[in-house]
């Protein structure tokens, strides 16, 4: 588990402790480790990649906020894969994964399940483990390395890009642009990234290892968090099995002080949370301004926030008395709470679904990357309102609360996406299961090879075979044109001669 993102390890750590508590032995390689009141299954042993997290506290070169929410789409590529480079140095530093190399020459896993967002990084240990089966899971809804890994098509013209804000529906410019942007990632993943990823990680694994893209092509199945009733609809080969909204479990009753506090307001409560990879520091001092401002204006509501009330506190910002600052809160079980108006967020994808899945409309505040698209999916779906990070002030914050937690129509709109959320045939988490189960059992699924994995871009799309009726027509062209040359030519040369006579 290898991306450096706590929502992931959220969502990744309820399917393999689900996967031991039915019986299954699991060594979890991860950047990280669970929170200590987090069950764990004594059959798990976690190996720490204790190093991945060290760029968050890099004072000199530190990624921002600004640096990411000022970032077009182009050049979210270069600075998402820098990103991706980055961890993979890191991991590649950190005692934990030497620990795993370490393990005897004859030492035998039945399965690998790796985390791909961010590539095939983590891929040597299928060359070093004599090729077990692989299955590919990310929290990152069906992320662009996808493509990579399953060979599944995507179609610029109907998808969006996952850095895009575009709707489904778009016009001839966008196709243009989501194309573009598609393009451009792809190539500068397979051209640059990659190999990039393959120098970082072959002195580990040895000379003998394979391109790393080679290993990703061993992925059997992907499990996604992704459902249609919030995602854009893709057209996905049944390898790919969307499992979305997975990590959301049977809500448990809040701390007494939390219940309480919800409860004692008069026109309900509010969640404010910005996901769990933006730190304190990250949040411009203006914009904590306009937050408190926008709680104090609105005293009939009590305002759980997940945030550092320490740093609060060392800015000298005066909280209001209907404001409860915690840097923890169990999120799926506030949402989950009867007083609960609205929820605030940067629109994560696990956020998302959760407000989904327990009918909370939703104030959005997307700051990088996929988040734009998920809000403009959820205000697609009337769900969702949207504040500007970058201009945010007083005045819109206040009205877009306001109108989230009184506005029936959102409400109306947010319970019938909730409802299309929830019916499933299948629990996710019992699909995503049966499926790490089923390749437990059929280790060699021949019947879900995809033929695409052996073909091109070129092949995939039929560019080729368009490439070559192109070239027919263009031939056709050129001969008809020939002819009719020549009897231009010959009708020109027999009015000469008449004229002549």
């Amino acid at each position: 588990m290898g991306m450096t993102s706590h929502s992931h390890h959220i969502w990744n750590s309820v399917l393999l402790h689900e996967l031991a508590r039915r019986g299954h032995n699991l060594t979890i390689l991860s950047v990280d480790l669970p929170r200590d009141d987090d069950p764990v299954p004594a059959n798990v042993s976690y190996i720490y990649l204790e190093r991945a997290y060290d760029m968050y506290n890099d004072v000199e070169d530190k990624m921002t906020i600004e640096y990411i929410v000022n970032a077009n789409s182009f050049q979210n590529i270069a600075r998402t894969y820098e990103y991706g480079l980055r961890t993979a140095k890191l991991i590649a530093a950190s005692q934990g994964m030497q620990q795993l190399l370490d393990y005897p020459a004859d030492f035998h896993f039945d399965l690998i399940i790796n985390d791909y967002t961010l590539g095939p990084y983590m891929l040597g240990f299928a060359h070093r483990f004599r090729y077990p089966p692989i299955v590919g899971i990310s929290a990152y809804q069906n992320p662009h390395t996808t493509l990579d890994f399953m060979s599944n098509t995507y179609s610029p013209a109907l998808t969006p890009y996952q850095w895009t804000a575009y709707s489904e529906n778009m016009n001839f410019l966008q196709r243009l642009h989501n194309t573009l942007i598609f393009a451009a990632d792809v190539f500068y993943r397979r051209t640059f990234y990659n190999p990039a990823l393959d120098e970082i990680m072959r002195p580990h694994f040895g000379a003998e290892m394979p391109p790393l893209t080679k290993l990703a092509k061993l992925t059997v199945i992907a499990l996604v968090n992704s459902h249609p009733s919030i995602d854009y609809v893709e057209s996905l080969p049944s390898h790919i099995i969307q499992v979305g909204g997975m990590h959301i479990g049977e809500s448990k009753p809040l701390p007494r002080h939390l219940d309480d506090f919800m409860r004692s307001a008069k026109n309900g409560a509010v969640l404010i949370s910005m996901g769990t990879n933006v730190q304190a520091s990250d949040v411009a001092v203006k914009s904590l301004h306009v937050i408190v401002e926008a709680i104090r204006q609105l005293p009939n509501y009590n305002f759980l926030w997940k945030f550092d009330a320490n740093y609060l506190k060392n800015l000298d910002i005066n909280l209001p008395n209907n404001v409860l600052v915690s840097s923890f809160l169990p999120q799926r079980d506030v949402l989950a709470h009867k007083s609960l108006r609205a929820f605030v967020t940067h629109c994560g994808a696990l956020s998302t679904q959760e407000a989904t899945w327990h009918a909370v409309p939703i104030v959005g505040i997307p700051l990088f990357l996929d988040q734009y698209r998920n809000l403009r999916q959820s205000m697609d779906a009337g769900v969702a309102l949207k504040v500007d990070y970058a201009s945010i002030n007083t005045k819109d914050l206040v009205n877009a609360i306001k109108d989230a937690a009184e506005s029936e129509d959102i409400a109306a709109a947010m319970r019938k996406r909730s409802i299309r959320f929830r019916d499933n045939p299948l629990p996710s988490l019992e699909l995503a299961v049966w499926w790490v189960e089923y390749l437990l059992r059929q280790p060699n699924p021949e019947h879900l090879h995809s033929p695409a994995k052996d073909m091109n871009i070129f092949q995939i799309h039929s560019l080729d075979v368009l490439a070559a009726l192109l070239l027919v027509v263009v031939l056709i062209y050129y001969k008809l044109r020939q002819v009719g040359n020549k009897r231009t030519k010959h009708h020109y040369r027999k009015s000469q001669s008449k004229k002549r006579r």
